[in-house]
């Protein structure tokens, strides 16, 4: 951002590409071009107001006691299920099944087509009487060798529709009616992968009931207003060697929109201090430079399962931004599509270059063709790094006074050890520092907190990751230099030696004082002092309600060990059968 900008002026807006939706005031963009991220997955509707075709179209026979009163999907699908009622199998988890076919071609790939119904929302009559309608699902499902289904295998291109009525009438199992904002006939959802625009989720569509049901999906019956989108997402691959700086961008993004007062979910799986994903989904990253859209987006990074193979395309990382919308709720026009895509590129992008991922680090995968892609131009939002500088700055205080305490360097040395190791572990930090686990831990927890604050959504100094263990690492890598100066002035002539003479005391002053008080003094019935000087407080005068301590244990605010209960009087309590 320019200093004109910092200052309080009004820079000139620079628009969004080719698309004309609002930014905040006042950010600043720069033109930028890389390869184009693929089309991941799609998922959409629409209605086919098809219920005026003749019922002779049909080429199943549902038998002689079913009326089937015209020749929409929904009424070809149910005549085909009751067709084949005597061709229902079990599935491997024990789920009543109809492979409709094994000829469905797929890039030249014969697949599986899987058939089913359940019970839909609405149906007819009235309390006793009520008859519920039913939806078809229709899934495509990959092949082995030998021609059998593969229940529990994804193809690379997937495929499934639901098929439900639209009929007047209708009316849920409470006799309230069933709105039908576009007419009679048919509604379909499709979700598939690989998807640049939203009229591939129509055209595969009409490919699958044709093979299945000898439907011709026609698409002029295609109700205009029904086209909607709840699904769209895109993606990119880069070397695994900069994994690291890519989790550590998403998570400078997550501190800047939490600073930003955005509300951001955030989420993350670590094992071995390695990030497997890391996760940020909100509705806010206007707040960040980029459009204003209303909808809720992902943006993730999945870390390669096995980092010790990551050769094939696929198992190398992989950064992915994705519209989150609902098939029954939030819903986009196929019309705001391009916006929706252009948005998902920018943000994906724009991570990849905050990450200084270059062109040459992208990977091909099947889908994404990498650095040979074809160029795409976006408009990348400026100012991140004076954001960063502000915000991290604004903790170099904090840094001082914790580092300065004059009662105790622990503090300094739990920060040097987070500083040597960059991802520690408690183990680490107890063998390092001399601490006591207790006392460690308290320390980290409230360096994880701006000022202490446990409420407030704001990073601090220090942040945890929970993996299998936990493990403990700056708030930010950006953060990082901040604290290597205010370290380096704190205590300048301050050597590895002195840390581990330091770590020895400790350990020595914590062994005579276990040897001194080799047993627990029971505290008296109102509570108080034990022999080793603690304080302990009957649970009902606690500030909290005594239901919130096993949070806090669970939570890892409370050591377990100090927390005791009265058993003698409670023999269950005991029991071990």
């Amino acid at each position: 951002m320019s200093s004109d900008a910092r200052s309080g002026a009004t820079p000139t807006v620079v628009p969004g590409g080719d698309y004309n939706l609002p930014r905040n005031e006042g950010v600043e963009t720069r033109t930028k071009t890389y390869p184009t991220p693929s089309g991941h997955g799609g998922g959409g509707k629409f209605v086919l107001n098809d219920a005026h075709r003749p019922v002779e179209q049909i080429p199943f026979d549902a038998g002689e006691t079913r009326e089937i009163p015209d020749g929409s999907l929904y009424q070809h699908a149910r005549a085909a299920y009751y067709a084949h009622e005597d061709a229902i199998i079990t599935d491997p988890e024990g789920n009543e099944r109809i492979v409709l076919s094994r000829e469905f071609v797929i890039d030249g790939v014969p697949h599986g087509v899987i058939f089913t119904s359940s019970r839909w929302r609405g149906g007819r009559g009235k309390g006793d009487r009520y008859r519920p309608f039913y939806k078809y699902d229709v899934t495509v499902k990959p092949l082995d060798n030998d021609g059998n289904i593969e229940w529990n295998r994804t193809p690379l291109n997937a495929l499934s529709l639901k098929i439900q009525p639209q009929y007047e009438g209708l009316v849920d199992s409470s006799g309230n009616p069933v709105n039908l904002p576009y007419g009679i006939g048919t509604l379909v959802h499709v979700q598939t992968t690989w998807v640049e625009h939203p009229e591939v989720l129509a055209d595969r569509a009409a490919d699958l009931v044709a093979h299945v049901f000898d439907y011709d999906l026609e698409m002029s019956s295609i109700n205009e207003d029904s086209k909607g989108f709840w699904k769209a997402e895109t993606h990119v691959r880069y070397d695994d060697a900069k994994t690291d700086d890519v989790v550590h961008t998403v998570r400078q993004s997550a501190d800047l929109l939490a600073e930003h007062a955005a509300d951001v979910d955030t989420g993350g799986l670590a094992s071995d201090g390695q990030w497997l994903e890391a996760k940020i989904t909100t509705r806010d990253w206007h707040e960040l430079g980029f459009p204003r859209l209303n909808a809720n987006i992902l943006l993730k990074v999945y870390y390669p399962d096995n980092p010790q193979a990551v050769e094939y395309p696929f198992d190398q990382p992989k950064m992915e931004a994705a519209l989150m919308g609902n098939p029954n709720g939030d819903n986009y026009h196929w019309n705001e599509w391009d916006d929706i895509m252009r948005a998902l590129r920018e943000i994906v992008l724009s991570h990849l270059v905050w990450a200084d991922v270059g062109v040459t680090e992208l990977v091909g995968d099947d889908v994404f063709d990498g650095p040979t892609g074809d160029p795409y131009e976006w408009q990348h939002p400026e100012g991140r790094r004076w954001w960063l500088r502000r915000h991290y700055e604004s903790l170099v205080p904090d840094l001082y006074r914790e580092v300065t305490k004059p009662n105790t360097q622990l503090v300094y040395d739990i920060i040097q050890c987070v500083r040597r190791h960059g991802t520690v572990s408690y183990q680490t930090l107890m063998d390092e520092t001399g601490g006591a686990y207790r006392t460690v831990r308290e320390h980290v927890t409230r360096l994880c907190y701006p000022n202490g604050d446990r409420e407030s959504d704001e990073p601090g100094i220090l942040k945890k990751i929970q993996g299998v263990q936990t493990w403990v690492a700056f708030s930010s890598r950006f953060f990082e230099d901040c604290a290597d100066e205010a370290l380096d002035q704190v205590h300048p002539d301050d050597t590895p030696e002195d840390e581990r003479k330091r770590a020895e005391e400790r350990r020595e002053e914590r062994q005579q004082r276990q040897q001194e008080n080799d047993a627990d003094s029971e505290e008296d019935s109102e509570g108080g002092r034990d022999d080793r000087g603690d304080t302990w407080t009957l649970i009902d005068t606690l500030n909290y309600q005594p239901s919130n301590v096993g949070k806090f244990i669970e939570r890892g605010d409370i050591d377990p060990q100090d927390v005791k209960v009265r058993t003698s009087p409670y023999d269950w309590l005991q029991a071990t059968g």
